[in-house]
């Protein structure tokens, strides 16, 4: 809401010449009533006129002055029958147009206040409310040109009127022209040293020039003048704000709550300033209260979904957007703000469809692009994501990550030649780090060699030769009882890496592994689930070699913040183990890495499609209860089953105590609650009940879009089968 709109109500002080042709005991009645007007004492000023009407039930004018007590008490309806017996009474009354003009204008019919402020003008050229309410027309339109015409004539009528001036400061605000916004408000001042409003509106003026200072002393004698104008309040919190200074901001806002308490603007703004402050429930309250004033209030939802994202909240981030789309706020944003939502949470279809709707609506807005990329991405389907990875590039083709990631996709489709042009182009874009990043995203590439060799086809036809009717298998054991480790050789040395399927990348240990380079902290940047940094180098192993095959040139990164079990030197990750049908046999704890047409499929065994290949990370679909679908991901990496409370909530008891912890290495120490469902589904199979732990939203946001199915969910079968290439995962049970 435009923060100067409170200007508008000022037109209805506008005092009037009784009409020539009332008599003089009606004339002293109807001045009586405009001067309780003015003092906003409107019931008297409603009785006098009630009274008047009853000796003249045909006095146009005390209709047209009662009309102007109903708009300032809000009865609209009211003021408009009363406007409209004005007009048929006196039909060339001029004061009876300018007066309907601001009951048009209050319920936003521009176009008959328009017209009803022209005919006031065309009887009586000399009236000034009519070119007052006209200006404020034109101001609702945006037409600040014409706005400013207006009041220079309503000026030349009455130069000594204060609210002339004030009217004409807000169109050259909005023109940007504030050195005479503020010349016309020293006017104001001048001849209404005693109206609040003049040093209201100075004020905005002060801070249009970021004079923060001369706006709070503005506003402050304000409220001196009247310490019920919320409106001060209001717009000092702004100055307060500008200057950093929150507590005050924080005050006056409250401060104009409590004098208006259904004032949205307050409840957004305070809103606002409470989520900056990381104070986020607090934040949500106030976002509600705004919505519960006004239902139909877009930028409280807008914001309220905000706070929801960062609260991990993601099913009802999308519910505030869904509610500004219906209010019918057709913002190509708003669209890819939810398709964003969706695609973290999984829905990877919806995601699309909001991208659809978003680009119908914005056809340049290359993020909407991007997203919908990335959803086909990971359903696999390649060559959609690169139609429109291809326009997200011709939007926005200095971005080096489009560039990257069309280039996955086309050696995915084995199209090596234009892969190699895209990562060309990725690395004259990148910056050194950016570039660095990017290559995890396939670490059996050597981009070194790349550009001059097809490396991506040697090495897979290379992995394709070994592992020919012959495919790796390596025992394992459990670290710490619980986390499966391998052995592994890396650069001729015997390590110990955890299996990790749901890590995007595979990882060394600094602390466990002294032939590493030391980390630079200049260099790479990261987060854990909690949200706090860590840093983090690239390193290529010349040599990885799992069993008897042998990876070369593979990179992986190499942190010193993460580690968290001495006996393991990190984790072979998603970005390896997608080449492979990797099983995992629980009963004879070994490991195979083999080729999808060497993989034989148990009798009794259950297929799960991967709904996701996300970041290398393998994902399915999982029915909680018979009711919540949700995207989950299975874990080698994680000993236990996890999920946020946000994605159970319906099904939850009201109020979980949270008195137990998880911790890993990434995850941080979680506070949680062990949950048993009473059903869950993986596709169309049905499985045991697990104990889930289920931790809040708010402590891991970034955890709080999916399931975690760990390692104490999978080891309940005999086998199970990651089969990366034919997207599916086979689990056979004991």
């Amino acid at each position: 809401m435009n923060r100067l709109a409170f200007v508008a109500s000022i037109v209805i002080l506008s005092v009037s010449k009784p009409h020539d042709s009332v008599a003089t005991p009606s004339m002293d009645l109807l001045l009586k009533s405009q001067t309780l007007i003015d003092r906003d004492q409107n019931d008297a000023a409603l009785a006098c006129l009630n009274k008047l009407i009853e000796k003249q039930p045909s006095n146009a004018q005390a209709y047209s002055e009662r009309s102007r007590v109903y708009v300032k008490t809000k009865k609209y309806e009211l003021a408009l029958v009363d406007s409209n017996k004005a007009v048929r009474l006196e039909p060339e009354l001029a004061i009876a147009y300018a007066n309907r003009g601001i009951v048009y204008l209050v319920t936003a019919r521009y176009r008959e206040a328009l017209d009803d402020c022209s005919k006031a003008i065309r009887l009586d050229p000399q009236l000034a409310r009519a070119y007052q309410t006209r200006a404020l027309v034109y101001e609702r339109l945006k037409r600040y040109k014409e706005e400013i015409q207006d009041c220079n004539q309503a000026i030349s009528i009455e130069p000594n009127s204060f609210k002339n001036y004030l009217y004409r400061a807000t169109a050259y605000t909005k023109l940007e022209k504030n050195q005479k916004a503020l010349q016309d408000c020293d006017i104001a001042v001048g001849l209404a040293p005693d109206k609040a409003v003049s040093y209201v509106r100075r004020g905005y003026v002060y801070i249009c020039l970021r004079e923060f200072q001369k706006a709070v002393k503005d506003y402050t004698t304000a409220i001196k003048i009247d310490s019920q104008s919320a409106e001060a309040y209001l717009l000092r919190s702004d100055a307060f704000g500008e200057m950093g200074q929150y507590q005050q901001q924080l005050e006056d806002l409250g401060l104009a709550i409590k004098l208006n308490p259904k004032n949205v603007i307050a409840y957004v703004k305070r809103g606002y300033t409470l989520s900056q402050l990381g104070q986020l429930q607090n934040a949500l309250l106030d976002y509600s209260s705004a919505v519960k004033v006004d239902p139909k209030c877009a930028d409280a939802y807008l914001r309220r979904a905000d706070v929801y994202g960062e609260l991990g909240q993601f099913q009802s981030r999308i519910n505030d957007l869904t509610s500004v789309c219906k209010i019918g706020h057709n913002n190509a944003g708003v669209f890819e703000k939810r398709a964003k939502t969706y695609y973290r949470l999984g829905q990877l279809k919806n995601a699309i469809a909001d991208c659809t709707t978003a680009i119908s609506l914005n056809h340049a807005l290359s993020s909407a692009y991007s997203i919908a990329a990335d959803s086909y991405e990971e359903l696999g389907q390649y060559r959609r994501a690169i139609e429109f990875r291809t326009k997200a590039i011709e939007f926005d083709e200095k971005n080096a990550s489009e560039w990257n990631c069309r280039a996955d996709d086309y050696n995915r489709l084995r199209n090596f030649d234009m892969a190699k042009a895209d990562w060309k182009k990725a690395r004259e874009l990148a910056t050194p780090t950016h570039w660095a990043t990017m290559q995890l995203c396939n670490p059996l590439i050597d981009f070194d060699k790349f550009f001059v060799l097809k490396t991506t086809e040697q090495q897979k036809d290379s992995i394709n030769i070994k592992l020919k009717n012959n495919p790796v298998v390596v025992p394992f054991d459990y670290c710490d009882g619980s986390h499966i480790c391998m052995p592994i050789r890396l650069n001729g040395r015997s390590l110990r890496l955890m299996l990790d399927t749901g890590s995007a990348h595979s990882d060394l240990w600094n602390q466990a592994t002294h032939s590493t380079p030391n980390i630079d902290k200049a260099q790479l940047l990261s987060t854990d689930a909690h949200g706090k940094a860590y840093y983090y180098d690239l390193f290529k192993a010349k040599e990885l070699k799992l069993g008897h095959l042998s990876l070369f040139d593979v990179l992986m990164t190499v942190d010193d913040g993460l580690v968290g079990h001495k006996t393991l030197s990190g984790f072979l990750g998603g970005n390896i183990l997608e080449n492979f049908v990797v099983t995992i046999d629980y009963s004879k704890k070994q490991i195979s890495f083999a080729l999808a047409s060497m993989n034989v499929r148990p009798l009794n065994a259950i297929v799960v499609p991967m709904t996701m290949i996300r970041s290398h990370r393998p994902y399915c679909s999982v029915r909680i209860d018979k009711k919540i679908v949700l995207s989950a991901i299975l874990d080698t990496g994680s000993p236990f089953s996890l999920v946020a409370d946000s994605l159970l909530s319906s099904i939850l008891p009201n109020k979980l105590q949270f008195k137990e912890h998880r911790s890993g290495p990434w995850l941080g120490n979680l506070s949680t609650s062990r949950v048993r469902v009473r059903s869950l589904s993986l596709g169309a199979a049905k499985f045991e009940v697990p104990i889930l732990d289920v931790f809040p939203a708010a402590q891991a946001p970034s955890m709080a879009t999916e399931v975690v199915l760990g390692n104490d969910f999978l080891s309940t079968f005999k086998t199970v089968s990651f089969d990366y290439p034919g997207r599916q995962v086979i689990l056979e049970p004991k």
